[in-house]
C-alpha cells in the first residue's frame, strides 16, 4: 500500500510538473508575442516620427517660403503705389501744362498720348 500510495504521491507530482511545463511554454509563447508586437509598435513609432519631423520641416520651409513671398508682394505693392502716385503727379503737370499754353494748333506731345491712351485703356478695362 505505501508503494501505491509512492506511486500514486510520483504520478500526481509528474502531473503537476507537466503542467507547470505546459504552462510555462505558454507563458512564454504569450511573451514571445508580446515582444514582437512591442517591437513592431516602436518601429512604427520611430516611422511616424521620423514622418512628422520631415513633415515639420517642409512646413517650416513652405512657411518661410510663404513669407518671403508676402514680403515680395508688399514691397511690389509699395512699388506699384509709388509708380501711381508719380503717374498721377504726372498727369497733373501735364495738364497744367496744357491748361496754362496755347496749344489748340499744336499736335500733342507723345508724353500727353500716351498718357491718354493709358487713360482710355483703364478705363475700358
Amino acid at each position: 500500500m505505501v508503494t501505491q500510495f509512492k506511486l500514486l504521491l510520483a504520478a500526481c507530482v509528474v502531473s503537476v510538473i507537466v503542467v507547470f511545463l505546459w504552462r510555462f511554454d505558454v507563458i512564454k509563447s504569450q511573451r514571445d508575442a508580446a515582444t514582437k508586437a512591442l517591437v513592431t509598435e516602436r518601429e512604427t513609432t520611430a516611422q511616424l516620427t521620423n514622418d512628422f519631423n520631415q513633415q515639420h520641416k517642409e512646413l517650416k520651409k513652405q512657411t518661410r517660403l510663404r513669407r518671403k513671398s508676402e514680403s515680395q508682394l508688399a514691397a511690389l505693392y509699395v512699388q506699384v503705389e509709388q509708380v501711381k502716385t508719380k503717374t498721377s503727379e504726372t498727369q497733373k503737370v501735364i495738364y497744367e501744362i496744357v491748361e496754362t499754353n496755347d496749344c489748340a494748333n499744336e499736335s500733342l506731345p507723345d508724353e500727353l498720348i500716351r498718357l491718354r491712351n493709358r487713360t482710355q485703356a483703364k478705363t475700358n478695362h
